[in-house]
């Protein structure tokens, strides 16, 4: 992400809390990436607030800022281990990009944290139209910028997407060209070679070398 993009993001999330009304891609993308994680760390909020969207609603009044979007319909599971706790964050289904499916926020050990967002993105590949439908991308957020992973993962499988973000964590390669093959949608790759069939015929028919 660029300087200028990082720009007007930040100016995107000044906006909503200067309106008075968090918005969903807010909350995603700053609240819970970047201002409830420094609150836990800073031992000013608990594992309870961090678990119960309702409780957020307190911290936001506190700024005079509402939430009407449906912050009560996110659920929050956690994973502890070694010290290390993830909040994994499951939002109602996305109507629009970039809005997420899941998020996870990984604190580990040193206080330290990173946020992991599987997003809904109907342009990856607006040219390519034998892909499955429920294709979503793997990103992050960190302050005002925004990650983007490389990686591609079925927007329903949870799992999938926690595979995903340990693969990134341990720095494992990833072929996004030969992974992406399982993506392939095969009834759509198959009326797509149906109609080349029929457009080569077409052109066959009305082509004459002299």
């Amino acid at each position: 992400m660029s300087a200028a993009q990082s720009e007007a993001q930040k100016k995107r999330f000044e906006n909503s809390y200067k309106s008075g009304h968090l918005d969903r891609y807010t909350c995603e993308f700053d609240f819970i990436a970047n201002i409830l994680p420094e609150l836990f760390t800073k031992g000013e909020i608990d594992n309870y607030v961090m678990t119960h969207p309702t409780e957020w609603r307190n911290i936001l009044l506190k700024k005079n800022i509402l939430s009407d979007f449906g912050i009560d319909e996110i659920s929050v599971k956690t994973e502890e281990k070694d010290g290390e706790i993830r909040f994994i964050y499951i939002f109602p289904e996305p109507k629009v990009a970039p809005n997420c499916y899941y998020s996870i926020l990984v604190i580990d050990k040193k206080k330290e944290w990173s946020y992991f967002t599987l997003e809904k993105d109907n342009n990856i590949f607006p040219s390519v139209d034998i892909l499955i439908d429920s294709l979503a991308l793997v990103c992050g957020q960190k302050g005002y910028k925004h990650i983007f992973y490389s990686r591609w993962c079925n927007n329903y499988d949870l799992d999938e997407f926690k595979m995903h973000v340990q693969e990134i964590l341990d720095n494992k390669p990833y072929d996004r060209y030969k992974e992406g093959v399982k993506f392939l949608d095969p009834s759509k790759i198959a009326k797509k070679l149906v109609e080349m069939d029929l457009e080569n015929d077409n052109y066959n028919d009305d082509c004459s070398i002299f």
